[in-house]
């Protein structure tokens, strides 16, 4: 019951170490998703402005010298050339939207989340549970090759040297 505890105490000490690894590779993992994000939000942010502002005027003069060439062309009224001719203006205004639209959702697909910060997580999760539950087993010996750490980190109690490690001895799986 006292490996348990050393155990506990282990976890407990070493788990700000592990965990700041871990916040460090997510943030280098959601970088570009985050220009990613910005660049698919400051297009629709174009998009917003230029279809609410700018090609408003633009639209109804184009509209209205529609109605007028719909008038002398095909000889209709004046009210059915301002139908066909703001008719007309509206669907092209639809055609932009939908341009800048699929502009922006081309970039918000880029976004992606922390899937290595993730996996890496779970498998150090995994591998102190398994040696906990084990009695003491290395915790790296369930991690994948690129995994393991480079060397073993410092036990949760002070050895000399010449002493061999408790049974219940688990290594961070992130040092």
């Amino acid at each position: 019951m006292a490996h348990v505890a050393e155990n506990i105490t282990a976890i407990m000490t070493d788990g700000p170490a592990v965990f700041a690894g871990v916040k460090d590779l997510a943030a280098a993992e959601l970088k570009p998703s985050i220009k990613a994000g910005a660049a698919g939000t400051g297009l629709f942010g174009a998009t917003v402005t230029v279809g609410l502002s700018a090609l408003r005027f633009v639209l109804l003069t184009l509209a209205l010298l529609f109605a007028y060439l719909y008038t002398r062309i095909f000889d209709i009224s004046y009210p059915a050339g301002l139908i066909f001719g703001f008719g007309t203006m509206a669907l092209l205004g639809l055609v932009v939207t939908v341009m800048f639209a699929v502009l922006g959702s081309k970039q918000f697909r880029k976004v992606k989340g922390p899937r290595e910060a993730l996996v890496q997580v779970r498998e150090s999760v995994l591998a102190v549970t398994n040696a906990a539950t084990a009695g003491g087993v290395d915790a790296t010996a369930g991690l994948r090759p690129e995994m393991a750490p480079l060397a073993a980190t410092t036990p949760a109690r002070q050895m000399s040297v010449g002493d061999e490690p408790p049974a219940n001895y688990v290594t961070d799986p992130l040092r």
